[in-house]
């Protein structure tokens, strides 16, 4: 996936949709067989000058690893993507570094929709790149734990800002 100052790699089973809007946007994967949902990724990606005003954007690149933190922070309570409003288990965050200047905070969790049985695992990730006034954020979830794990691995290590 190529967007307006990064890329990265999603695993080719899936079926994927986006849309853009210059320096925002919105992609997602499923991969779905018989009915069945197995795995998804969803990704956006928002210009934070544009979104939160260039005021908050210069508090976030003073301290760009609680910016990230804090950005996945306040998804937790109001998910966009309306997937952590729905978790059943929300893990601890944990910050780190993905690339050169590139700060991401993640927190595991779990998932059930609707009246299932099943559980998903998952990933929610918030990336801020204070050069760029980016923040990405990604929701990664899987019946199978190990390949929600896979995927957020790949995503990690695929991220390259262009």
């Amino acid at each position: 996936f190529n967007a307006t100052g990064f890329s990265f790699e999603y695993p080719k089973i899936m079926a994927v949709q986006q849309t853009s809007t210059g320096k925002s946007g919105i992609f997602s994967g499923t991969h779905a067989e018989g009915g069945q949902t197995y795995e998804t990724f969803i990704l956006t990606y928002v210009d934070t000058i544009a979104t939160f005003g260039i005021n908050k954007d210069e508090i976030f690149k003073d301290n760009p690893s609680k910016a990230a933190s804090d950005l996945l922070e306040q998804d937790i309570v109001s998910d966009p993507a309306g997937v952590l409003d729905q978790a059943t288990e929300i893990g601890d965050i944990t910050v780190f570094s993905v690339d050169r200047g590139t700060y991401a905070a993640r927190a595991p969790f779990k998932i059930r929709f609707g009246n299932s049985t099943k559980t998903f695992s998952g990933y929610a990730i918030s990336i801020y790149v204070p050069e760029r006034s980016l923040h990405v954020k990604a929701r990664i979830f899987a019946l199978d734990p190990e390949k929600a794990e896979d995927i957020l691995d790949r995503f990690l290590l695929t991220f390259r800002l262009e």
